[in-house]
């Protein structure tokens, strides 16, 4: 955990911040396999010596999978 990135706020906040990045189309949050089905799955592509990218992309529905990278 980086604690460089932590900071104070409410719960309302932090619902609010919750609700604007899971709108945004490839975001992590978004992820049809829920948070925790995420990070089962790249522990397992990881281990197993997979491509991340796939596993990334394979929790992505067709919107967010077809979102062009901002960089």
């Amino acid at each position: 955990m980086n604690p460089a990135h932590l900071r104070a706020g409410t719960t309302a906040t932090n619902r609010a911040e919750y609700q604007a990045r899971a709108g945004t189309p490839g975001s992590p949050l978004n992820d049809i396999r829920g948070a925790r089905g995420r990070a089962e799955a790249l522990r397992a592509a990881a281990r197993s010596g997979m491509d991340l990218d796939a596993a990334i992309t394979a929790g992505l529905s067709p919107l967010d999978r077809d979102q062009p990278g901002l960089w």
